[in-house]
């Protein structure tokens, strides 16, 4: 149900003479908050006209929606780490010589081999990928 800030609120940015074209929205604004409610809708975002009207831009999913599509749960977490009270271990690496790549590194090393000596390319440089 609205209650008397917003009620008050849309009076102070009407003018008067537009005021009876305000308080049909409202009651229209009302309603919708009622079925939005029973249809489960969490939110909704409307705005108010200079003149008095009042139309809504954008409203939640339903329940039957958010259900027919497979959605989450209201009491989902999306941070399951907060919810947890076991303490995890930091990563360590099962060998010392295993892990991240030192932080200096930052490309592939290349293979160099020389040529070979009858072949067209004698005096360049072959590279080839790792």
């Amino acid at each position: 149900m609205l209650d008397w800030q917003t009620i008050l609120w849309c009076h102070t940015r009407v003018p008067v003479f537009c005021w009876p074209v305000l308080w049909y929205w409202l009651g229209r604004l009302a309603d919708t908050y009622i079925v939005y409610e029973q249809e489960g809708r969490r939110f909704f975002r409307w705005h108010l006209e200079p003149d008095g009207r009042i139309w809504v831009e954008y409203c939640d999913e339903s329940d039957a929606e958010r259900a027919r599509r497979g959605g989450l749960p209201p009491g989902f977490s999306r941070a399951p780490w907060a919810r947890h009270e076991t303490h995890i271990e930091p990563w360590r690496p099962a060998r010392p010589d295993s892990g991240p790549a030192p932080s200096g590194s930052t490309h592939f090393p290349v293979r160099v081999r020389e040529a070979a000596a009858g072949s067209v390319h004698a005096g360049n440089i072959a590279r080839h990928p790792p």
